[in-house]
């Protein structure tokens, strides 16, 4: 891919984001099923085999929402520890 590298990579973003912000509008879109009715205690066993970007929903539609501060903490945890998995890729 050479040169185009960077610009793929930045338009591969920008659709990352794009797609967040679009899924994270309503509850029927996000990863989880009812992830409105379920505890903190139940939902992060549901967090482990998510990827950042689905991390990244579930960030922003919370803090949207109930605005838990126990689950965004963790998400955050969580969203920069796969962001790191990522570079290290």
């Amino acid at each position: 891919v050479g040169p185009r590298a960077s610009f793929l990579a930045r338009g591969r973003d920008a659709l990352d984001e794009a797609l967040v912000a679009l899924r994270s509008g309503h509850s029927a879109t996000l990863p989880i099923s009812d992830f409105d009715q379920l505890s903190i205690r139940n939902l992060l066993p549901l967090l482990a085999d998510l990827k950042a970007p689905e991390l990244r929903t579930l960030r922003e539609y919370e803090s949207r929402h109930k605005a838990r501060k126990t689950l965004l903490a963790e998400l955050d945890v969580r969203i920069e520890a796969a962001v790191v998995d990522l570079d290290e890729a």
